[in-house]
């Protein structure tokens, strides 16, 4: 064979590799993730990479590039215009004013956001008939018992809470085949500034010498950030999944008892947590207990968090890992 023919040959074998390439690119799934330059976003967004072609919104972009948008929620028309240029199979909806005490402080803003927000793309998503994976939050419950099933009545302390109750109201009103997940609390490491990521903040203060002060009566079952997108993804993914799945590890407890299991495995001193028990006058109420009963993800998914040592434990090695 001649040398002009080799080369032909491998141009050509080359090329082929590159259609083939290109033909998985465009058989993947587009997922569309509001909220998806914060905490949560940035897990779920580096998961979901490996198997589908993901859409950043975030009102915290600068600008917009070909996979990135600059998106405030509360706009309706907005909204309905990104997704009908990006037409995503799903959309997970994260976007929210999360600081519980600032939504206190600014009611209008955090129903804008949170509630109007919500609605904005749960009708996006009815019309173009993609699927809808919302975050909601156990502060819907009152924490007067141990023990959330998901059908069991809401009772909000907070416009936090209020406003994520309100906000599954309207979404399941506009498109009743939405997945509505609650998770008590999310642990894990945030790449970025600027975000509401607790081990961030933790280990900052500890690093520098500088104590923290966690509620010690306010108990919860948290998740890990990784573990609460690959539940997210595997939900966006299962064609008959439906409805609200509580997400948590199996046991729970007090917020200064998870402070002190983070900071013994990452070697700090207890001295450096210090329990809190009285609060200023301004600080949005918080449920006592928030327990969360996660049956119905465990036989939806077959994914479990564990326990908290275990949820701590793959916080920790995703820190290592970096």
């Amino acid at each position: 064979m001649s040398k002009k023919s080799r080369s032909s040959s491998t141009l050509f074998a080359e090329k082929e590799q590159v259609d083939i390439r290109m033909g998985n690119m465009a058989s993947r799934r587009s997922l569309l993730i509001m909220g998806g330059n914060g905490f949560v976003g940035q897990h779920l967004a580096k998961i979901a990479r490996a198997s589908w072609t993901v859409y950043i919104a975030d009102q915290a972009l600068q600008g917009s590039t070909d996979n990135c948008f600059q998106l405030d929620v509360s706009d309706a028309d907005d909204v309905r215009s990104l997704c009908e240029k990006v037409r995503p199979y799903a959309v997970v909806n994260l976007a929210a004013i999360s600081d519980i005490d600032l939504c206190e402080r600014e009611p209008a803003h955090a129903r804008a956001v949170n509630v109007l927000g919500a609605a904005h793309v749960a009708g996006a998503c009815a019309r173009l008939g993609a699927r809808l994976v919302f975050l909601s939050s156990a502060a819907i419950f009152d924490g007067l018992k141990h023990g959330y099933r998901e059908d069991d009545p809401p009772n909000p302390l907070s416009v936090y809470g209020q406003t994520k109750f309100e906000a599954e109201k309207a979404i399941n009103a506009i498109l009743p085949s939405a997945i509505i997940v609650r998770p008590a609390l999310v642990l894990g490491f945030s790449r970025a500034h600027g975000t509401n990521a607790l081990l961030n903040k933790w280990v900052e203060s500890w690093s520098q010498g500088k104590p923290v002060t966690v509620p010690s009566e306010e108990y919860r079952n948290p998740v890990d950030a990784e573990m609460l997108a690959r539940i997210v993804l595997c939900l966006a993914e299962h064609s008959s999944a439906k409805g609200v799945f509580h997400v948590g590890s199996l046991d729970s407890a007090s917020r200064y008892e998870i402070a002190q299991k983070v900071a013994k495995v990452l070697g700090y001193s207890p001295s450096l947590i210090i329990p809190q028990r009285e609060y200023s006058p301004d600080r949005a109420p918080r449920g006592r207990d928030h327990f969360l009963l996660t049956d119905r993800i465990n036989q939806t998914c077959y994914i479990t968090p564990g326990t908290i040592d275990q949820v701590v434990r793959r916080c920790l090695n995703e820190l290592a890992e970096g």
